[in-house]
């Protein structure tokens, strides 16, 4: 593959290289984080940003699908979350990337 004519590609700055002067591989969970990070068109969404007492849902890793409550933000990325699990209030520690805006009402 001529990986030299992405150099030019509209929208590419610089392409990261091995010591070798190959392209790098970069982490599989990296590139899903990216992805995760555009919409439909391939362009970056807009950062999410959650206040207190906002109603949220896990999307990835073994609580995905979970709704929340925020209760603060315990940093730049990560969110701490009051969650019910099996009719018992946890709290939990989640990175914002793992969350998404819950509309429904329900949680």
């Amino acid at each position: 593959m001529n990986w030299r004519a992405i150099r030019y590609s509209r929208g590419v700055r610089r392409i990261l290289l091995k010591p070798s002067g190959q392209p790098a591989e970069l982490p599989v969970d990296f590139i899903t984080r990216i992805i995760r990070m555009t919409d439909d068109q391939g362009l970056v969404k807009a950062a999410v940003t959650f206040d207190a007492g906002d109603k949220v849902r896990v999307i990835s890793g073994p609580m995905a699908g979970w709704a929340a409550t925020v209760l603060e933000l315990s940093d730049m990325e990560r969110v701490r979350l009051l969650l019910d699990m099996m009719g018992r209030k946890t709290r939990v520690e989640l990175a914002i990337q793992d969350l998404e805006p819950n509309w429904d009402s329900n949680c």
